[in-house]
Order: C-alpha cells, then sequence, then structure tokens
C-alpha cells in the first residue's frame, strides 16, 4: 500500500469478524478512517478519524471515541437518494409470517442470524416473565 502512495486507507471492518485490525496497526497509509463496519471507536491510536452522524456519536459522547469524528450533516450511511423506493409493501401473511409475534431479521449478513442469537432471546423471554 505505501508503495501505491494510498494516501486514505478507510477500514471497513473494525472489530468485526473478519476485520484485519493488524494490519491497519501497521499504518500502511498515512491518515485512517474507521467506517461502517463497525460504528463504535476503534479504541487504536493508529486510526485518525471515524465517519459519524450526530445519532450514532452524539457530541455529548465524543469524549469516549479515540479518534476525531468527522460528521456527515445528515446519516452516516452512504445511500443512492436516486434508486425508486420499494412498491407496495407486502403483507405479513404473504411473506409467510404470522399475522402477529415478533420476527427476527437481520438487514446485514445473514450469518448473524444463529441458534445462539434465537437462544439468548429466548432466555431473555424466560427471565422477563419469571420477574
Amino acid at each position: 500500500m505505501r508503495a501505491l502512495e494510498i494516501d486514505i486507507l478507510v477500514d471497513l471492518g473494525g472489530h468485526t469478524l473478519d476485520g484485519r485490525p493488524g494490519l491497519v496497526a501497521r499504518r500502511p497509509a498515512p491518515i485512517q478512517v474507521n467506517w461502517l463496519g463497525y460504528p463504535g471507536t476503534s479504541g487504536a491510536s493508529w486510526i485518525d478519524y471515524i465517519v459519524a452522524d450526530r445519532f450514532l456519536v452524539p457530541p455529548q459522547s465524543r469524549s469516549g471515541y479515540s479518534e476525531r469524528i468527522v460528521y456527515l450533516p445528515d446519516c452516516f450511511w452512504v445511500s443512492d437518494s436516486q434508486r425508486p423506493a420499494v412498491g407496495r409493501v407486502p403483507e405479513r401473511v404473504e411473506l409467510g409470517l404470522p399475522a402477529e409475534g415478533f420476527v427476527f431479521c437481520c438487514f446485514s449478513h445473514s450469518y448473524k442470524l444463529n441458534p445462539a442469537l434465537f437462544e439468548l432471546r429466548r432466555s431473555q423471554l424466560c427471565r422477563s416473565r419469571i420477574r
């Protein structure tokens, strides 16, 4: 990366599965940024900035971040505002979902929905009923 003269490295993984903080710790670029993959502080001296919005990192929480915070004006999640909106929203039954009740969903990687997650949720429900 140094040979390629990359000026800004944006770490999209941070402290997530398959993240490579060890690579970033070697400081292969003069400016290093934490964005998107792990929306919390890295706690690392080798990450210079985090890209956030004021909902993700409220101004009163800035002292808890090792990075300098770069606030985007509306939302830290960059999206295509020209993409047409989805048409009609289907009814739950059309999707094979129960008419009522809690539905687990994940708008990220599907591996995050796993048996351990369901067991955690079930144990929380059981504890709340005991109280």
